[in-house]
């Protein structure tokens, strides 16, 4: 990302980043990837999650917030997100299933990742103008990147690699060539970046993506047959 994405503004900078980076892994691709695979592509879909969440907190708040000198392991490690997974990665391998009492409030907690950062986009949204962002060849440029280039190099990667398991390659795909996360305009407007940039990626990727996913997931199923 730091190599093709450059502009002179920082603020901007750091959105292109991000939005370049991070997909919308878990919002978008799980209803694809249980719809087309089953139970499995969602299990792969959440360890692309646990992943994504993994680097999110830390290369990508280190990326939006700027800090970088005061910023140590200790922090990078010990965040909501980090600690969280390794959390749900420890229960699911002791196998440990949590009473009824603490799995509803966390159950009910959970549902609101859809809806919040589509609350919070909407709200940047209703005041957004974004026809300058319309205008801006880099924008284009990043969704070219996020929705095609990233995705067809991810399926180059694993067919190099041997890996064949049309069900592992798909549900990898459909994480890979998501729009650009919804996490991309609240760390944007958490530490005070280009929001407006960051909704017109988010919302027009989001577009662009009903075109391309299908054309991306469709070659990763034609060559995995």
């Amino acid at each position: 990302a730091h190599g093709l994405v450059r502009d002179a503004f920082d603020k901007r900078q750091k959105v292109l980043r991000f939005a370049l980076v991070f997909s919308n892994a878990g919002y978008m691709a799980f209803p694809l990837q249980q719809e087309l695979l089953g139970d499995v592509g969602v299990f792969y879909g959440a360890a692309v999650v646990a992943v994504f969440n993994l680097v999110l907190w830390s290369y990508g708040l280190v990326l939006m917030s700027g800090e970088t000198r005061h910023v140590s392991a200790r922090k990078l490690l010990l965040n909501p997100g980090v600690t969280s997974v390794a959390l749900g990665v420890a229960f699911f391998l002791a196998s440990f299933k949590l009473p009824p009492l603490a799995l509803e409030p966390m159950r009910a907690v959970a549902n609101l990742n859809t809806p919040l950062p589509m609350l919070i986009i909407g709200y940047y949204l209703a005041d957004a103008k974004l026809g300058r962002v319309l205008t801006d060849a880099k924008v284009y440029g990043v969704m070219a990147l996020r929705l095609v280039v990233v995705p067809l190099l991810l399926l180059g990667g694993l067919l190099l690699a041997g890996v064949r398991d049309q069900t592992t390659v798909v549900a990898c795909l459909i994480a890979a060539s998501a729009p650009a996360a919804a996490a991309t305009t609240m760390f944007s407007a958490k530490f005070n970046q280009d929001t407006i940039l960051s909704v017109g990626i988010v919302s027009y990727s989001t577009l662009l993506s009903l075109a391309t996913m299908p054309l991306v997931v469709g070659l990763a199923r034609y060559l995995t047959a």
